[in-house]
């Protein structure tokens, strides 16, 4: 359509188009091909459409339809794009909150609850809690699963532990009690636990006076406790138990914790207890024994009597009794050692304190008033214990008249040691038994008399003195067997003094006088030097021969400063093996100054010796200090031989006493072997090692040659 017609259709196109536009020439020359219609948009937001029609008969210069407003369509088209963008992000939207949902309730609040459970934990200080479980099988479940199983281990390995154990905070407020602390307690699994602080449960213990409050936990500045102390566990009802804790602080997360772990010692106390009462009272009669009478003077030595009182010492020998007990034999005679015991006991008040300190001795330690009525009391005391004594004792068909000897001593304070009193007192009792039978010699010691024996001592003490200096003093060797090997293996070195007057002097005959007069340790030394000498010469000689020499260590040379030099320089002179050489100890040197000892012990250890506790059973007789001194050897003294085969219960005890030295891993030796009874006794029951004269007496350094077959 062209010129009039196409103007005569305008309308009819813009109503069809639903746009008005205009029709003008073509201003250019860029027409598209015949039959294509282009579109051009403009600047004002118009558009030009042009098509190329060739079907005229008459040509025409080409015309521009142009439209003046945009159509529908295209802002139909961005409401559409608008609004699927608005589908999209709110589809998106609740999509994501799904997930969050879901995220939150499967997850997050699974994990928030495990944390939950943690921090309780932690700060509750429990172990009793639990994550919670669903019973499924994803991976916070067995997160979970194995958290538990943690926890599980945890508790049981707690529970289980055949030891009292708390664990409190650092106030000692009880937080944790396994099994065996709420049974001792008297708790049930789930009942709560006390309020009251572990020091109220925990308490030290009363029998025990080395510890006492210095050394437990509340008391101590240092986190690190240097040592096992004895307690009492108390129960809410009052009773105790005896045990031996240790604690340790721990960090428990963020918090500081104390560990207590307490070990029953019921047991070992009751045979502590026994062995106590075996060192310290005699088994016949009850009555305190040689060791008890020998603590009791030293300590009132120490102290300071009562005002108007003096305290006396006597010592009773019964007359001729080994005859009797020959006679009547040995059960008739125990029945006459009880009978007299009674009678004795009937004669003194409840001051007085008697003893048996041997086989056919008393000894008693007697307060009396001042004089002048001292001598009129003790004069009457002892006619009173002579009459009793002396009273006939019927013995199956026979009567017995015993009497006694008596050594009195009145004043003891006039002694400074219990080796002076005890020389003073023997020596009474001498000169009464040279009276006669049933005879007393009594020592009023009026100060500034000397006592009988004081002038002997100071003769004594100036020739040990000199005897030192010029070598008198000399070892005798006693050989130590060993059972599983059948031969000797050791020598315990001894001192003897060859005193140029008086001969061969045993060391009971001058070692009281020794440690009275300071000269026990110098004499220690000089043995010690002997015995590394007769190590050093024995081992060089055969090599391959390892025989083992020991030698006292008294109190005086633990005091001295220069004890392990002293013990180096034997070493380095003598060249011998630090290994074959034990240095022995008594008990008696460590009732009061255990950590001290143990300490030199310990520096002494360091240049390779051996170290043996010697005489055990005749001291304190305590598993104490077993367990806490560096020790390699155990000696037992004599007495548990001799009384080996009077009963079951002293075989019973004995074998006790090995098989723990064998648990504790130390060298036995049972000292007092004279029959071969006795030795296929403790060889039998695993003892390792014997001495006594059996074996051999002890003998000079000729003498081990002989018995070591020549080899020295």
């Amino acid at each position: 359509m062209v010129g009039a017609t196409l103007e005569s259709r305008t309308g009819a196109i813009e109503a069809s188009l639903e746009t008005t536009f205009k029709i003008t020439p073509s201003a250019g020359d860029d027409q598209p091909p015949p039959g294509q219609i282009t579109i051009i948009p403009l600047d004002d937001k118009s558009a030009t459409v042009k098509q190329q029609w060739e079907k005229t008969f008459l040509p025409s210069p080409p015309l521009d339809l142009a439209i003046d407003q945009p159509r529908p369509i295209y802002s139909t088209g961005r409401m559409a794009v608008f609004y699927s963008y608005l589908w999209i992000f709110l589809v998106g939207g609740a999509i994501l909150a799904v997930v969050m949902i879901l995220l939150n309730t499967l997850v997050l609040n699974r994990l928030e609850g495990l944390r939950s459970v943690s921090e309780r934990i932690l700060s509750e200080a429990t172990v009793a809690l639990r994550a919670p479980s669903r019973g499924g099988n994803d991976e916070i479940e067995i997160l979970s699963s194995s958290f538990n199983s943690l926890l599980d281990t945890l508790e049981n390995l707690l529970s289980d532990i055949p030891d009292v154990l708390f664990i409190c905070d650092p106030n000692g407020k009880v937080l944790i009690a396994n099994a065996e602390a709420r049974k001792t307690l008297g708790l049930g699994r789930h009942d709560p636990l006390p309020e009251a602080l572990v020091t109220s449960i925990l308490k030290p213990s009363s029998s025990s006076g080395r510890h006492g409050h210095k050394g437990f936990w509340a008391d101590q500045p240092s986190p690190l406790p240097p040592e096992a102390h004895e307690v009492d566990v108390v129960r809410p009802d009052g009773t105790s138990t005896p045990a031996e804790v240790r604690w340790h602080e721990i960090t428990y997360g963020n918090r500081r914790l104390v560990l207590f772990l307490a070990r029953d010692i019921t047991e070992r106390k009751s045979f502590e207890q026994r062995l106590s009462r075996k060192a310290y009272f005699d088994d016949l009669t009850g009555l305190p024994n040689r060791a008890a009478f020998i603590e009791d003077l030293s300590r009132h030595l120490k102290e300071e009597g009562e005002i108007g009182e003096v305290m006396a010492a006597a010592v009773l020998n019964l007359d001729r009794f080994k005859l009797i007990n020959e006679q009547v034999g040995n059960a008739n005679g125990d029945r006459i050692m009880l009978i007299i015991t009674r009678r004795i006991g009937s004669t003194i008040d409840s001051k007085t304190r008697l003893y048996r300190t041997g086989g056919d001795e008393f000894s008693l330690l007697i307060p009396l008033p001042d004089p002048p009525r001292l001598k009129e009391k003790a004069e009457e005391l002892v006619k009173k214990i002579h009459n009793a004594v002396s009273e006939p004792c019927p013995v199956g068909n026979d009567i017995i008249y015993p009497s006694a000897g008596i050594g009195f001593l009145a004043n003891i304070n006039y002694y400074t040691t219990s080796t002076g009193v005890m020389n003073t007192v023997q020596m009474a009792l001498q000169k009464a038994k040279k009276s006669g039978l049933g005879m007393t010699h009594y020592d009023f010691g009026e100060e500034g008399s000397p006592a009988p024996s004081a002038v002997n001592i100071l003769r004594m003490s100036a020739e040990m003195t000199s005897g030192l200096a010029s070598g008198e003093f000399i070892p005798y060797f006693q050989p130590i067997y060993s059972t599983s090997e059948g031969r000797i293996v050791g020598f315990e070195t001894l001192a003897r003094w060859q005193h140029p007057q008086r001969g061969l002097l045993q060391p009971s005959e001058f070692m009281p006088i020794a440690e009275d007069s300071g000269q026990v340790g110098k004499i220690d030394i000089k043995i010690m030097k002997s015995a590394l000498r007769a190590s050093g010469e024995l081992q060089s000689q055969n090599p391959e021969r390892r025989v083992f020499f020991s030698s006292n260590g008294s109190a005086a040379f633990f005091q001295m400063p220069e004890m392990e030099e002293v013990v180096d320089s034997f070493l380095a002179k003598t060249g011998a093996d630090p290994s074959l050489f034990v240095l022995e100890i008594t008990e008696n040197l460590l009732i009061e100054k255990l950590g001290e000892v143990r300490g030199k012990m310990e520096r002494l250890k360091k240049t390779g010796i051996n170290i043996a506790l010697d005489d055990f059973g005749t001291g304190y007789s305590s598993l104490h200090y077993i367990n806490q001194l560096p020790l390699d050897y155990l000696k037992l003294d004599k007495s548990f031989v001799s009384r080996l085969f009077e009963s079951k219960k002293e075989q019973r005890l004995l074998k006790t006493i090995i098989n723990m030295s064998i648990e504790l891993e130390l060298d036995i030796i049972v000292e007092g072997v004279e029959t071969t009874k006795q030795l296929d006794w403790l060889n039998k029951v695993g003892c390792g090692k014997v001495q006594g004269f059996l074996i051999s007496k002890p003998v000079p350094w000729e003498g081990v040659k002989n018995l070591m077959g020549g080899e020295g």
